[in-house]
């Protein structure tokens, strides 16, 4: 399913990379089935580039952390 929101990552729209990332913590919170390795990068790079929607990006990690039981995006101190 992943794979479907992997195009939505090429657009120059923030808003339109940030709705793909949406999506995947909406797989997450519907389906709890999402393959991290091809899911994180594509979650890492929003959380590094799209400064102009970083709290629904943010918000969207959270989802996933909750949903998938994962640690993307939290610093490991």
């Amino acid at each position: 399913m992943e794979r479907k929101y992997r195009p939505l990552q090429k657009y120059s729209d923030p808003a339109i990379r940030d709705n793909g990332v949406l999506g995947l913590a909406y797989i997450a919170r519907t389906k709890e089935n999402l393959e991290k390795h091809k899911v994180k990068p594509i979650i890492l790079k929003e959380l590094k580039q799209n400064h102009q929607n970083e709290g629904r990006v943010k918000d969207a990690i959270d989802d996933v952390n909750l949903y998938m039981k994962w640690e993307i995006g939290i610093s490991k101190k």
